[in-house]
């Protein structure tokens, strides 16, 4: 998860414990929707999140993350636009 810091984001590291849902900081689940890097910056750095990023929402309904068969099956769903959003 990355945080917005700005008009940057960072990765989320947490050191102190949150007692409840509603006092936690706004954060961002990371999609593999596209990614643009420098290649200088992997060379150089062998990390992408060493150097500024920037990031964009993506609605829910345009970045299924498939891990397994019923994601893959939730997806064909979506696009047979069964489900309404």
């Amino acid at each position: 998860m990355v945080q917005k810091e700005k008009k940057f984001f960072k990765l989320v590291n947490f050191k102190k414990k949150i007692r409840s849902r509603q006092l936690a900081p706004k954060v961002y689940d990371m999609t593999t929707v596209a990614w643009m890097l420098k290649p200088e910056t992997i060379l150089k750095d062998n990390f992408l999140f060493d150097d500024k990023v920037v990031g964009f929402l993506v609605p829910k309904n345009r970045a299924v993350d498939i891990d397994d068969k019923y994601d893959f099956e939730y997806a064909l769903l979506l696009k047979k636009k069964i489900f309404i959003h």
